[in-house]
């Protein structure tokens, strides 16, 4: 399999052994995500890990304060853009 993050042999040695697999690449399924649920492991791509970015480089730039809550259906809709 093309772009694992680590070799294939290792990561049919590891995977089986994680509660669950994560990947930091947002709005797909990666090969590597693919893999792990190959092994029946709960599955979770980045969008919230963007998310959580955004949140807190917009309280950065702007002095503003939001909560996740009130910011996420905003963020939600634009990683649809």
């Amino acid at each position: 399999m093309k772009s694992l993050p680590a070799p294939k042999a290792l990561l049919d040695i590891l995977i089986p052994q994680t509660k669950a697999c994560v990947d930091v690449i947002y709005g797909k399924e990666t090969p590597f995500l693919k893999l792990a649920k190959y092994y029946d492991k709960p599955t979770k791509e980045g969008s919230d890990m963007l998310l959580y970015q955004g949140i807190i480089a917009f309280e950065y730039f702007t002095a503003h304060r939001y909560s996740f809550k009130q910011i996420k259906p905003y963020m939600q809709r634009a990683f649809t853009l």
